[in-house]
């Protein structure tokens, strides 16, 4: 059963930016990458972790207190509508020690996008909290900071801003461990931060799951220690459905490593695919997580069998549809449609730019797009009252004429002053 869905990103909608693990390398590259997300008309808010050294330790941003306050205030906070990690390394454990639950209201998700150590926030925001969320590119990390034509960067904005055209992930390359098809709730992460989190309040198991394992740096006998304590954890891989295998990458030997997966997990008696396209130095695709899903090995697909995330939220800046409005294309009475090549957003004239492929084209600037509001245009509610006032006048002058005409001639003067 799929978890919380959050809503569906819109362009205008403000996002916050954190770090809850290791203080961003470089600050140029998350620059950077706050473009990339304006360039599809998000507004990035940039908190305090993601501009802090190393305070204790220089492998940590800021303080834990630190780390803790912002993610909560990023989760709390109405005014952000996702939140977007900057960077992993090392600390989200630590961060998840000092997390107060119970001040984060679970019936207002908002999507949560990271990989690598954020994996233990998603694990954690599935157990604590029974949200979907985002196994997805880092805006200091590559395939994020060097710009919308990233690839990975497409991949997490079409889920991000446009869910329901992303109904599938395929895996060229990938290849069946164990033939077969599953059906069951996509999780996992990097497999050495699932296996930190065992035995702890925000571990999450695996029963009726689609687990999804990658990992990066860690040499065969560390990687088979790993995947042994998967198996052996009380109870945690019980009733797995299916597992997705990533990238392993600067693990060693990849004949060797392939060895260690068919060795580990081909004796499970599910389904098991290897090779998908998500993990660490790979161009990658965002894995949801929390979302019922169909696994099919042979094929090398995995299919969504609910939308990832629910549709967008309605724009309070603007006015619903008025009577007399032409009916959109394929919409409903009063919407206009969207203008060829944009992903439709909740305001007409209003989207991110799309190739021909359905991928994120050239950038665009937000204050240029049709629609924007830019310090002194009128808003729209303004507008809209200023147009029923003119209706209502021009009504008026009408009924006036009516009734003069049938009463009596007037000079055009009278007709002036009337």
């Amino acid at each position: 059963m799929t978890l919380l869905r959050p809503p569906a990103l819109r362009p205008g909608d403000t996002v916050a930016v954190l770090a809850g693990s290791s203080p961003v390398s470089n600050q140029d590259h998350l620059e950077s990458g706050l473009r990339a997300l304006a360039s599809v008309g998000l507004k990035p808010e940039v908190l305090a972790t993601a501009r802090a050294g190393g305070s204790v330790y220089d492998y940590l941003a800021g303080d834990d207190a630190l780390r803790a306050a912002d993610l909560t205030r990023a989760l709390t906070d109405p005014r952000y509508a996702a939140v977007f990690t900057a960077q992993g390394g090392y600390g989200m454990q630590r961060t998840l020690e000092l997390m107060d639950w119970d001040r984060i209201d679970k019936a207002a998700p908002k999507p949560v996008i990271g990989y690598s150590d954020v994996t233990a926030l998603l694990e954690a925001l599935a157990a604590k909290l029974g949200w979907v969320s985002f196994f997805g590119p880092m805006v200091a990390c590559g395939g994020f900071w060097e710009g919308p034509q990233e690839y990975d960067f497409q991949q997490l904005v079409k889920l991000l801003l446009t869910p329901e055209s992303v109904t599938r992930l395929t895996f060229p390359g990938s290849r069946a461990l164990v033939p077969g098809t599953a059906e069951g709730v996509t999780l996992g992460g990097t497999a050495t931060l699932l296996t930190a989190s065992l035995g702890t309040d925000t571990s999450y198991p695996a029963r009726g799951g689609i687990l999804f394992l990658e990992d990066v740096d860690e040499l065969p006998f560390r990687l088979d220690r790993v995947f042994t304590q998967i198996r052996r954890a009380r109870g945690w891989l019980d009733g797995v459905a299916g597992i997705v295998l990533g990238t392993f990458t600067e693990c060693g030997d990849p004949d060797e490593i392939d060895r260690l997966l068919a060795e580990r997990f081909g004796d499970l008696g599910v389904p098991v695919l290897a090779g998908a396209d998500i993990g660490h130095n790979t161009a990658m695709q965002t894995y949801p997580i929390g979302v019922s899903a169909r696994l099919d090995t042979t094929a090398g697909t995995l299919t969504f069998l609910d939308q990832v995330l629910t549709d967008r939220r309605p724009d309070p800046g603007r006015p619903g549809p008025t009577r007399g409005c032409s009916r959109g294309a394929r919409g409903a009475p009063g919407v206009l449609p969207a203008a060829p090549g944009l992903l439709p957003g909740a305001d007409t004239g209003h989207g991110v730019p799309v190739s021909a492929s359905g991928g994120v084209s050239a950038p665009y600037a937000p204050d240029r797009v049709r629609g924007a509001h830019a310090p002194g245009r009128v808003g729209p509610r303004r507008a809209a009252r200023a147009r029923v006032a003119a209706l209502g006048a021009l009504l008026a002058g009408v009924a006036r004429r009516i009734g003069q005409v049938r009463s009596a001639p007037v000079t055009r003067r009278a007709r002036r002053s009337a």
